[in-house]
């Protein structure tokens, strides 16, 4: 700037605060203070001296803040100038994370890191946004709190501490792990916290940034019960041992390693499942079942959906169906002119169905990917190599997810169709079967006419039928979402086939057609409209109606009593309305007698179920 002193520091700070007074100049830190370097962070009272570009390619916050345009330099040369970052952040949490970052874009391997270095590569990479340094130093510290192992195989010994830990650091893991909800590391770091000293654990130790890591209240509730629960095993386990005297001369290797097995099992178990503990990651990993994905999961699965819509909607068959798609999509590709080899088509054709490992590997997928149809490409990529590099070829992720919920939708609509017309039959048999069988009709809950039964289940069939008509039309009206791109434009596919929209539209049609739909719409944005949902639950939202409204009558049906006086007016109305025989209103034969027949007494029940009477007419 004009004016300004040539004796002033070459570089410009980002964040000048004239109202503050003015402090110690900070120092240049002696490992990391590169002459040359361009940028310059300002931490405490040391700087670091670095350059751009290393940190601009492992930190995505660095980048933003050094793409950011930068004040104009004074008189010095325009290579002295460089930006000054000031930071709030430990001096040695800083210089252990800047240490990782190399000159070049490949990380170096983690070798026997202090756990200072852990935590504050961890802590600052997330904060920062250096996703690979935070994952090499999570996987680093995995090797050594694994979620679950063999307790105490004699052959495969749980690993020891890390190399540049001491034993109270685990209560750094215990919080470090709970601050970043890695929950995966806490089983093992919880139990080795349990053989340390209380005193030890209450407290703690002193970071290198002057921080104390003490273990909280809550953990050290659950270490005690744990340690109390342990004891009382280790003297059943003792006991157990030598309660047979001829022990000595049965006992062998495996015997001794089953009965480790089965104490360190049951340890387990009482650690995880004590009641303070919150996390369930303490739980050892249950061993993967196809019951659980089999059906969908919701509290009102068992008692109101049917065990098809339960498998309709599950998981098991979700993910089948986006292979499905994902086979329907290569298909018509190769079709097209595509370099997809057969061996990739017959490949994702023998996988279409995945197992409880396959489940396993898509969680792990989904963790470290943040993303879940990726997640199952990857997933299906790996039981179909020949097929890895075309899967979801072009497409986005509503491809599979919006396609396989109108399949879902519309295999729905059929599965009901199919229950609501066995309902309409049998009806019409009741119907049928009951159609003189007369009972009291009422208006506004007022006695008003006579009908019958039958009559009267009549009015259900016809709403049914109704509800069968407009559950049918919007199923049949049902299309398909297509091959439409991110945003519906299908750019993506028509970079696959150089600008030929003869052969994007032609794909569309055809794995419209390999979907087993009859169209698709022919305009989507990322989704399909949601208008076809609504077209869907009118028709549903009226057959709920009509099932409530049948319901009530039912019930109104089965459960008021003939009075007086109506019981004496009925026979009048029955003859004159010829809705009954004479011989239905007359006592047994050993009873009759002259005159009118006896109407039932106020305790009698009539109709199908002894009501005699409804509401409406």
């Amino acid at each position: 700037m004009p004016g300004t002193d040539s004796n002033l520091s070459e570089c410009t700070d980002l964040s000048v605060d004239l109202a503050r007074p003015l402090a110690p100049s900070p120092l240049p830190d002696d490992d990391l203070w590169f002459e040359d370097g361009n940028v310059i962070l300002a931490v405490g009272d040391k700087e670091f001296k670095l350059y751009r570009g290393p940190l601009m390619a492992h930190s995505l916050a660095f980048r933003d803040m050094l793409s950011l345009p930068q004040p104009e330099s004074g008189p010095a040369s325009a290579d002295d100038a460089c930006p000054v970052i000031r930071l709030d952040e430990s001096v040695e949490n800083l210089r252990h994370l800047l240490r990782r970052i190399p000159l070049s874009r490949t990380l170096t391997s983690v070798n026997e890191p202090s756990f200072d270095e852990v935590y504050a590569c961890i802590v600052l990479g997330r904060k920062y946004k250096c996703e690979k340094i935070v994952i090499q130093y999570i996987e680093y510290l995995r090797k050594f709190y694994p979620s679950y192992y063999d307790p105490l195989s004699l052959r495969n010994p749980p690993p020891s501490n890390p190399p540049g830990f001491q034993p109270i650091h685990c209560v750094g893991v215990v919080n470090l792990a709970r601050s970043i909800g890695e929950d995966t590391l806490l089983p093992v770091a919880l139990a080795r916290c349990m053989v340390m000293p209380f005193s030890e654990l209450s407290a703690g130790f002193v970071r290198a940034d002057g921080v104390r890591e003490t273990c909280s209240l809550d953990d050290i509730g659950r270490i005690v019960e744990a340690q109390k629960n342990l004891a009382q095993l280790y003297a059943r386990t003792n006991v157990s041992i030598f309660a047979n005297i001829n022990c000595l001369h049965t006992c062998n290797d495996t015997a001794i390693r089953d009965l480790a097995s089965r104490a360190a099992s049951t340890f387990f178990n009482l650690l995880h499942q004590t009641p303070l503990s919150t996390s369930s990651s303490l739980q050892p990993p249950p061993q993967a079942s196809m019951e659980s994905f089999d059906t969908y999961q919701t509290p009102l699965s068992s008692r109101y959906a049917s065990k098809e819509m339960a498998h309709l909607f599950s998981p098991a068959n979700r993910f089948h169906t986006w292979r499905k798609l994902w086979l329907n999509l290569a298909i018509a590709e190769k079709e097209l002119g595509l370099p997809i080899t057969d061996e990739a088509v017959e490949q994702m054709k023998a996988n279409l169905h995945l197992d409880a490992k396959q489940f396993e590997i898509a969680a792990a997928e989904e963790k470290k990917r943040r993303h879940d149809v990726m997640a199952h490409v990857h997933t299906f990529g790996q039981v179909a190599p020949a097929a890895a590099g075309i899967i979801h070829l072009g497409a986005t992720s509503c491809y599979v997810t919006d396609n396989a919920d109108l399949i879902f939708i519309r295999e729905a609509l059929t599965l009901l169709l199919q229950k609501l017309a066995v309902v309409i039959d049998r009806f019409a048999t009741f119907a049928q079967q009951y159609r003189d069988l007369p009972t009291l009709g009422f208006t506004h809950f007022q006695p008003a006419q006579l009908t019958t039964v039958g009559k009267r289940a009549t009015l259900w069939l016809q709403e049914l039928l109704w509800d069968l008509r407009n559950i049918k039309r919007a199923r049949d009206d049902l299309g398909f979402r297509g091959v439409k791109g991110t945003t519906g434009t299908q750019a993506s596919f028509l970079a696959l086939f150089d600008g030929d929209h003869a052969k994007v539209e032609e794909l569309d049609r055809r794995v419209t057609e390999l979907s087993g739909f009859g169209y698709a719409y022919p305009v989507t944005s990322q989704t399909y409209s949601r208008k076809i949902d609504i077209d869907v639950l009118a028709p549903l939202a009226s057959f709920g109606a009509t099932a409530h409204k049948l319901a009530t009558d039912l019930r109104l049906l089965a459960n008021l009593k003939v009075r007086p006086p109506y019981r004496y007016r009925l026979y009048p109305l029955l003859a004159l309305t010829r809705l009954g025989t004479r011989r239905r209103w007359r006592s047994r034969s050993s009873r009759r007698r002259s005159g009118p027949p006896r109407w039932p007494t106020s305790g009698t029940r009539c109709g199908p179920s002894g009501s005699a009477a409804s509401r409406g007419t």
